[in-house]
């Protein structure tokens, strides 16, 4: 005997138990509520009050899900017999049975959104339909006809993919101007390894040395300490640096700053030359400013060094006028002044300061931006 199914009613429903977040009710239920009718050959309703069921999301010959393996390709049920835990019990009232698909109890498996959603094609998935194979002494299945397509109600089940959006499925076309503000962002929520590389370069890029108080290089950032590198472990770094502060083929230094102020370069911009030396660092040969490290850039480029000094100058002492007695600047009875200057060499003054030349400074480290 053939049962054709004749008629079908799909609704989509959720339900939220007393003491729940508020917001639970607006979660996309991940189940199905189906009813449907088996009927004889003739048209009539079929008599019995209890039925066997084994239920399938098919598109076309492909098998999306069905109710004992929920998996993404199970085996289509009407090539295998179905056996202990593959067919659904119902009761059936004058023909009629209902079922929640997808509840998750026993053999009735979940239904993943992605039934209704190819991430593949990043499109909702077309011409889905449910197929219901019957049998009335769980014995001899029939595949109740027609399979019946879905309408809307079930691809709301799409909306729960917002939940797992793939990395960079958003894209800024998708978002206006001004729509995403920081309060809408919570604290910590946006890690580090889903923020687009580009755009962390954008802020702060590889190269930019900055101080910092603390005594461990924060994420993202090397100590200015002259330590040795692979160049192939940070790639956009040594590319920047060029072996400026020392290296090989192989290998870069990070700058020295330990106990160095820095001082911009007096060169044109390296952009061509859209302006001129600004004439302030009147050393600026190769002898006055030596590599920071082997392999490194020597004279007027950057990772040059130079050693303190202080400028040349000189200090000049006022004549001294000495009497007959030897007193400065006065005369006795009968006593001559004598007034006189010392040529150069000088003697010297007394010594004064400490051990460098330096203005008011404050300790912190130095970091680089791999």
């Amino acid at each position: 005997m053939k049962f054709p199914l004749l008629s079908y009613l799909l609704i989509a429903s959720g339900h939220v138990a007393l003491g729940q977040s508020p917001y639970a009710a607006l979660q996309v239920p991940k189940q199905i509520q189906y009813q449907g009718r088996v009927a004889t050959g003739t048209g009539g309703a079929w008599a019995g009050t209890e039925g066997y069921f084994v239920f399938a999301l098919v598109q076309g010959t492909t098998v999306l899900w069905n109710n004992w393996q929920g998996t993404a390709s199970p085996a289509d049920p009407g090539t295998v017999t179905p056996g202990a835990g593959q067919v659904l019990t119902l009761a059936v009232n004058q023909g009629v049975f209902s079922i929640r698909l997808g509840d998750g109890s026993g053999t009735n498996q979940q239904i993943p959104a992605t039934v209704f959603f190819d991430s593949t094609a990043n499109a909702v998935r077309t011409g889905v339909k449910l197929a219901v194979w019957f049998s009335p002494d769980d014995i001899t299945f029939t595949r109740l006809s027609p399979d019946v397509e879905f309408t809307a109600a079930p691809y709301a089940m799409v909306a729960g993919i917002a939940e797992t959006v793939q990395d960079r499925a958003i894209t800024t076309l998708k978002i206006a101007d001004g729509q995403v503000t920081g309060n809408k962002l919570a604290d910590g929520s946006i890690p580090a390894s889903k923020i687009d590389g580009n755009f962390s370069q954008s802020l702060v890029p590889a190269g930019t040395i900055l101080s910092f108080g603390g005594t461990i290089a924060p994420a993202g950032y090397l100590m200015c300490a002259g330590q040795l590198y692979s160049k192939s472990t940070y790639p956009a770094l040594s590319t920047v640096l060029n072996n400026a502060f020392g290296g090989d083929a192989t290998m870069f230094r990070v700058p020295d700053l330990r106990g160095r102020f820095l001082r911009g370069t007096d060169d044109p911009d390296g952009e061509g030359g859209a302006y001129s030396a600004a004439g302030r660092d009147p050393n600026v040969s190769a002898v006055d400013r030596p590599q920071m490290n082997d392999g490194g850039n020597t004279g007027n480029a950057v990772g040059s060094v130079q050693a303190d000094e202080l400028k040349n100058h000189s200090h000049l002492m006022n004549s001294v006028v000495f009497d007959s007695g030897g007193r400065n600047g006065t005369t006795v009875a009968g006593g001559t002044n004598y007034g006189f200057s010392y040529s150069s060499p000088y003697p010297a003054t007394s010594s004064t300061g400490g051990i460098e030349t330096r203005p008011i400074n404050a300790n912190v480290n130095y970091i680089i931006k791999y």
